[in-house]
């Protein structure tokens, strides 16, 4: 396959599943009934943790410029050291991480309890603490238009705050969940 037929390729692959997202999304802010909008969220989150979260971590290991940054966290009950792959938004004095599955994920309740972890992100590693959640309304002053927009748009209304307080080297991602 010549390079401009790969090129080819990948921006319309790109383009569909652009439209995929605005399509589940018009989908997904039409439906009234709560129970069925839990019901989507779930299978998405077990859809990312399974199948998407290790092509994530890969991206965000290997490719400079990625977006997903890769949170590195023990479980507060097993021990067991875990990556997650987040976005995570440089703002002033640490990240903004969105969390579009609410406050109550494994790995949200793990930094919580921790009260510190590390944060890698374009091949950088970050040692942040004071996690601290956030609404929307004292998130968004802190986010530039972009992000207040599209996260706005999917409705995201719970944000985590964390303070940069050292940069690490580089390291490698931990074992994948």
């Amino acid at each position: 396959m010549t390079e401009s037929v790969a090129r080819r390729l990948i921006k319309n692959v790109a383009r569909v599943s652009l439209f995929l997202v605005f399509a589940l999304l018009i989908v997904w802010r039409s439906m009234g009934d709560r129970g069925v909008r839990r019901w989507i969220r779930d299978r998405i989150r077990r859809f990312n943790k399974q199948i998407l979260n290790p092509i994530l971590l890969t991206v965000a290991r290997y490719r400079q410029g990625s977006y997903p940054a890769v949170v590195l966290h023990v479980g507060r009950r097993s021990g067991h050291r875990y990556a997650t792959p987040v976005v995570a938004v440089p703002i002033a004095g640490g990240f903004l991480i969105p969390l579009p599955y609410g406050t109550e994920t494994d790995w949200c309740r793990n930094v919580r309890s921790a009260g510190a972890f590390t944060l890698e992100q374009e091949g950088v590693s970050y040692r942040v603490d004071r996690p601290e959640l956030l609404n929307a309304t004292t998130a968004y002053p802190l986010l530039d238009l972009a992000h207040r927009w599209v996260w706005r748009l999917f409705g995201i209304t719970h944000y985590l705050r964390v303070h940069q307080r050292a940069v690490l080297s580089p390291g490698p991602v931990l074992n994948p969940r």
